[in-house]
């Protein structure tokens, strides 16, 4: 099975016996920097899909400012109506906009605080602009500094999902941080558990965003990654079940 969905190739499928409720927590140690809300379990999803792939060798698609491929992840797939001028690669088979069933994350917070990092100058860009043989960067607007991030004091973050859960457990075991500049130890994952579900959880990923009706919403995305410009369009939230 291709680890890449083509274009145009989904259907709706949240009513297949096959996929069955569950429930994903993540333990966090570390503050988490400035994680966006609605934070939907395809993002990570898709990150720890991307990463499999690579360790499999795969050669993926690049990603560039006007395309991003969807990584295949084991959820089933809801559809909608497609709000006016969406990007024809965020659309079904049958034109609508399809997305994962999976939720918006629901942290457990107690308490915010601030986080600083050290922005180091950027001296190899600076070097191709110059032959002088030093460089002082104790001066300008690209000095070295502490850059002060907003941080979030998280225990745990839980998603609701339909779809495989063994093989969502399997992709999980990748996800090593959430949030942002994780690579200084911040959003730390401790661990993640995959839970069952029951039959009155099976719409529970529904609290997520979905395309906006004509005339309403917020600017948004339904898929991951939710940050590149092609995903982009208005949402409105659904409901928590």
């Amino acid at each position: 099975m291709s680890r890449v969905v083509r274009v145009g190739d989904v259907a709706d499928t949240v009513a297949s016996p096959a996929w069955r409720p569950f429930r994903v927590v993540a333990t966090i140690a570390d503050p988490v920097i400035t994680v966006a809300d609605p934070m939907h379990l395809d993002g990570p999803l898709a990150y720890c899909a991307y990463l499999a792939a690579r360790e499999s060798g795969v050669v993926l698609p690049p990603l560039t400012v006007d395309r991003c491929a969807d990584f295949r992840v084991p959820l089933a797939t809801w559809t909608r109506p497609a709000p006016a001028g969406t990007n024809p690669a965020l659309l079904a088979a049958d034109g609508t906009v399809w997305g994962w069933c999976c939720s918006r994350a629901v942290l457990t917070e107690h308490g915010t605080t601030a986080v600083e990092i050290r922005k180091k100058p950027p001296t190899q860009e600076y070097a191709r602009y110059t032959t002088d043989a030093r460089h002082h960067d104790g001066l300008g607007a690209h000095k070295a500094r502490n850059i002060t991030y907003p941080g979030r004091l998280v225990t745990h973050v839980t998603w609701w999902a339909l779809g495989d859960q063994d093989a969502t457990a399997s992709l999980l075991t990748r996800l090593r941080a959430l949030g942002r500049v994780t690579g200084h130890g911040n959003g730390r994952v401790l661990k993640v558990e995959v839970q069952e579900g029951g039959p009155a959880d099976r719409d529970a990923w529904m609290n997520r965003d979905f395309p906006a009706p004509v005339g309403r919403g917020v600017p948004g995305a339904v898929r991951a990654p939710y940050w590149h410009g092609t995903r982009k369009m208005p949402v409105t939230p659904g409901m928590a079940v």
